[in-house]
């Protein structure tokens, strides 16, 4: 039978593909280095990866992107201080609600 085959290759889904490997040490340094630019990038990209997970079925990596995106807002709105005028209170608002 082939089916025998195919049992005793399945390891009931505790396989390496379901854990996350750590980034090789160049790519983990790379971003170490550039984290402003790189967070940047993401904060520019969230609400476009929640909106494919979605769509993709991926739930858990929505609703990861979703939360990531609230704090980014939430962040840019704590840091528009009184001093940095309505407008940047104005914009990091806009952020917040289009995070959520």
């Amino acid at each position: 039978d082939d089916d025998d085959d195919d049992d005793a290759s399945d390891d009931g889904g505790d396989s390496d593909a379901d854990k996350d490997p750590a980034p090789p040490w160049p790519v983990a340094f790379f971003f170490r280095q550039n984290r402003g630019v790189c967070d940047a990038w993401l904060e520019a990209l969230r609400a476009d990866a929640a909106a494919c997970a979605v769509k993709a079925g991926l739930f858990a990596a929505a609703a990861y992107h979703a939360d990531q995106a609230c704090a980014d807002a939430a962040r840019r709105y704590a840091e528009s201080g009184e001093d940095d005028g309505d407008d940047a209170r104005a914009a990091a608002e806009k952020r917040f609600d289009a995070a959520l």
